[in-house]
């Protein structure tokens, strides 16, 4: 089909042209034809001809190309572009097509081609225009399971099939610019608009139903028969596996300790499939970098070595929350509802606390919650403190996360923090010896996350010398990181001990609570941070979870009650003993 602009009276008499309205009432885009192999009909001598970019060298570099079209949709669509963008691979690109440059991207699933072809097909094909130089491109969107042999060649024309199928064509010169638009004259209405559809020869005429964006057409798919229904009704849904799930974090890798033996336990029975003992949901809660989402996802590994089949989506509340902003944005909440309820057998979600305060994303988890456990589909939530802590959660929710099993994760001793060092040493090939884990140990008593730093640094370090690293080549090139003398105690470090002091819970620290026998250890808490750690009241609020000036007010209290109050003064100094200070 012909591809035309309106550009003067003349051109509207010599060859029909349609307008098509989109979404907006004062923009308008010229109907793009679909492209399709040659037709018998007469095409008028009209079909244009666009100049390509000179290529003396031959085809450009695809992989180069691609990653510049990845680069500016990146630039363009933000987090956006991870979740749908990025899954796609570029099969072929074609500068010799007869008319326009002609693009195949592969999908790994249908939902992916869909959601992309539905809501991000104009920003691609806008894309291509800008890398390649050129007015348009042609764009197709194929599945990976629709790719044989015969298309290793990503170099080679389209074949005849492929110029027969449906295409979308994108002109940006058919885009209106914002001089255009105040200048265009208005859109047919729909009376006039069937006049000059029928007017035009039957190859000319638009799609029935086609789903109009701005300045593009997009022809409907064909419906398939009942039988192609059943098919791909019954088919699998495509399953995390292992290359998408961190491969690291799994049971083998995971270093237990007092700290983390119960948390440990309840992720195994929920991990093995026919145990007896089932815990839905399973919630774990804990501070930052302790190892919760290496339990959790650790239990999808295992689930998925038992049975390959089984479904299961690992995502974060964030990308949960995003996803279902795009779904309501795009009308797609079926296709959203299918990936987290039917397609799902172990749903895993890590931070759930950021749906805090987020009503529309809490009534959908709590929907989606409701169906799968119905069912007896397997939940894990992470989360930084207990269901009840957590500020703006729907009553509903919280008691239901509270009705499963709750465990919680503890700062690393000592001893933990040892085996965790020649753990993460040895999965990197390079063992330490006994006395620099203890060196390292001693003094980074942080989260895991920066355990697993100072590893990988040794581990460069090492390559970089040609050197083992032995106890002297630690001193010399990692003071900057482990200082000799007494470690700096962590804020994690100290309310550990005021919460071992008061016989509290750290959870409890944190937490709303405004009972007094809670009240004064936070306050304690929140006084020795402020002291040896050198923390600022706001950085310090956020971590209690409260605004700067309750910091203020709560350690100016214990500044007060320690002149008059013996024993409050006896217990802190017992504190600050023990944290080595």
């Amino acid at each position: 089909m012909s591809v035309s602009e309106t550009g003067s009276d003349r051109e509207r008499q010599t060859q029909p042209a349609y307008f098509l309205r989109d979404h907006h009432p004062f923009r308008w885009a010229m109907c793009v034809g679909v492209h399709s192999a040659p037709s018998s009909r007469p095409h008028n001598g009209r079909v244009p001809s666009f100049p390509l970019p000179s290529n003396p060298s031959g085809a450009p570099e695809m992989t180069t190309t691609w990653d510049e079209v990845r680069h500016t949709l990146r630039t363009s669509l933000g987090a956006m572009f991870d979740i749908w963008i990025a899954p796609l691979r570029l099969h072929k690109l074609s500068l010799n097509a007869p008319v326009q440059p002609s693009v195949q991207l592969i999908a790994p699933h249908a939902r992916i081609r869909t959601w992309v072809e539905h809501s991000y097909q104009d920003a691609i094909q806008q894309a291509w225009c800008e890398v390649l130089r050129v007015p348009s491109v042609v764009l197709q969107i194929r599945l990976d399971s629709e790719i044989t042999s015969a298309d290793a060649d990503l170099c080679e024309a389209p074949s005849t099939a492929e110029a027969s199928s449906t295409a979308v064509v994108l002109h940006q010169s058919a885009l209106p610019t914002r001089a255009s638009r105040r200048r265009a004259p208005r859109a047919m209405d729909e009376a006039q608009f069937t006049t000059a559809a029928r007017s035009m020869p039957t190859w000319q005429q638009p799609p029935p139903q086609a789903q109009l964006f701005p300045g593009t057409v997009r022809a409907p798919a064909p419906k398939p028969d009942a039988s192609a229904r059943r098919t791909a009704a019954s088919a699998a849904p495509v399953a995390i596996s292992d290359s998408v799930l961190p491969s690291d974090k799994t049971f083998e890798h995971f270093v237990v300790g007092s700290c983390n033996q119960f948390a440990h336990a309840a992720a195994r029975s929920v991990a093995d499939d026919t145990s007896i003992i089932r815990y839905n949901p399973l919630f774990i809660y804990g501070g930052t970098g302790l190892g919760k989402t290496h339990l959790m996802v650790a239990v999808g590994h295992q689930r998925l070595a038992a049975a390959p089949n089984t479904r299961v989506l690992y995502v974060t509340a964030e990308q949960f929350t995003n996803e279902l902003i795009e779904s309501l944005r795009f009308k797609q909440m079926t296709e959203f509802r299918n990936k987290y309820r039917r397609d799902t057998d172990l749903l895993l979600m890590d931070d759930v606390q950021f749906v805090s305060g987020k009503e529309r994303t809490q009534e959908e988890l709590f929907h989606t919650f409701e169906w799968l456990r119905e069912r007896g589909r397997q939940i894990i939530f992470t989360a930084d403190v207990l269901p009840r802590d957590i500020r703006g959660f729907e009553p509903r929710l919280r008691t239901r996360f509270e009705s499963g099993m709750l465990a919680d994760m503890q700062p690393p001793d000592q001893e933990t923090l040892i085996a965790i060092l020649h753990e993460k040493a040895e999965s990197c090939g390079r063992p330490i010896p006994s006395d620099v884990a203890s060196y390292v140990a001693a003094r980074v008593r942080g989260s895991i996350r920066e355990i697993e730093g100072v590893v990988h640094r040794l581990d460069a370090l090492s390559k970089l010398y040609g050197q083992h690293p032995t106890l002297a080549f630690v001193r010399a090139h990692l003071g900057n990181v482990l200082p000799d003398g007494p470690p700096r105690p962590e804020a994690d470090d100290i309310m550990v001990e005021v919460a071992s002091a008061f016989s509290v819970q750290v959870s409890q620290l944190l937490g709303r609570s405004k009972v007094r026998d809670l009240v004064r250890p936070r306050h304690v808490a929140m006084f020795l941070v402020r002291k040896h750690t050198g923390s600022s009241f706001p950085a310090i609020g956020r971590r209690f979870r409260r605004d700067h000036t309750t910091v203020q007010h709560g350690c100016r209290k214990i500044e007060q009650a320690m002149q008059t109050d013996m024993e409050l003064r006896q217990i802190v100094h017992t504190i600050e003993r023990t944290i080595g200070c």
